[in-house]
């Protein structure tokens, strides 16, 4: 019995000892102390066409092969030694890795490709961006490139559009539902680029507030309330070639072009085209050069609603199969297809 007693009063000793320690944590903790927080990897990611994967740390690129356990490091001097003194990088750059031996970056106004050669990095600029370009796709073999200024698209740095306050081009369309996120869409072999054009006149002015400035003002944006008029969208394809745009014959305006999917080919472009009432898409397979609909492919109708998430995704080994992923039974799943 003393001993039951003597272990309870040592145990109690020791949790009260223990309680006196601790550091309880204050909202100051939380907010700005460093050690706190979650540990990330840096621009981790795998290099395509290869079983590695590298990470930024430090002044260096960390490239480790996942089969062989091996490390490889680039750094940021073997980068700047294709730059001069006053061009040089102060930090490692946000980089895209197009295989092994080959990444990107961008330095100021331009786009760079960087090519690795034993223990050699040498950066060559592929093409300039002007001032306030965004939405940015390019292809590294070809350097066909688009992006957007402002409400216009360019392609190869020239402008294609001719862009108004309520027409613009080149960017996200539909509110960003229905898995739209962005608005210009490459061919496979980069000679083609789909783009939407929206045309938001008919859509009432909505009243948001801006309360950077010292005294807030009201920003208006366009908003397409339940029941009014809807914006205008349009799928057009620009060929690098020719420097033509042809817009798809898509129908009636007041519904939703979805999920764009280019053809392994590049002849043939599809769209999910979805009613206003989102209970009704159609599979539409267009002619990219002419406009024209080829056909329809298939329907999903629903008592409540379609809800299109994703695009096609083409089986690179039988170009005229492809899959589409979704829930129409209730729950997701994969269907296989032919064009």
């Amino acid at each position: 019995m003393k001993r039951i007693i003597a272990l309870l009063v040592l145990v109690s000793s020791f949790t009260i000892s223990f309680a006196q320690d601790k550091k309880l944590l204050s909202i100051e903790d939380v907010s700005v102390n460093y050690s706190l927080y979650a540990r990330e990897l840096s621009q981790c990611n795998f290099i395509p066409g290869t079983s590695d994967y590298v990470y930024a740390s430090g002044n260096e690129f960390l490239i480790h092969n996942s089969k062989a356990e091996q490390t490889a490091t680039i750094s940021l001097d073997q980068i700047n030694e294709s730059f001069g003194e006053d061009e040089a990088l102060s930090r490692l750059p946000y980089v895209t890795w197009q295989n092994k031996s080959t990444f990107t970056f961008q330095k100021g106004q331009a786009i760079y490709k960087a090519t690795i050669s034993g223990d050699a990095v040498k950066a060559e600029r592929l093409f300039d961006l002007k001032a306030g370009a965004a939405n940015l796709e390019y292809d590294v073999k070809s350097k066909n490139h688009s992006f957007t200024v402002q409400n216009d698209l360019y392609v190869n740095g020239n402008k294609i559009t001719e862009a108004t306050d309520n027409v613009v081009y080149g960017q996200t369309v539909h509110r960003n539902e229905f898995g739209i996120y962005k608005g210009t869409f490459w061919s496979e072999d980069f000679s083609k680029l789909a783009f939407y054009k929206n045309d938001q006149s008919p859509v009432s002015d909505y009243p948001m507030l801006n309360i950077t400035t010292r005294v807030a003002e009201p920003n208006m944006i366009k908003y397409p309330m339940a029941g009014d008029a809807n914006e205008i969208v349009k799928l057009g394809v620009y060929d690098v070639k020719t420097g033509k745009t042809v817009y798809m014959n898509t129908g009636d305006a007041d519904q939703y072009l979805t999920n764009i999917t280019w053809g392994p080919s590049g002849k043939y472009i599809y769209i999910g085209v979805l009613n206003r009432g989102q209970d009704h898409l159609k599979w539409q397979k267009y002619n990219a050069g002419t406009g024209e609909l080829v056909k329809t492919l298939f329907e999903e109708q629903s008592e409540s609603f379609v809800e299109p998430l994703n695009p096609l995704y083409f089986n690179p080994k039988r170009p005229n199969e492809f899959i589409w992923k979704t829930w129409r039974d209730g729950y997701t799943h994969l269907y296989r297809y032919n064009t």
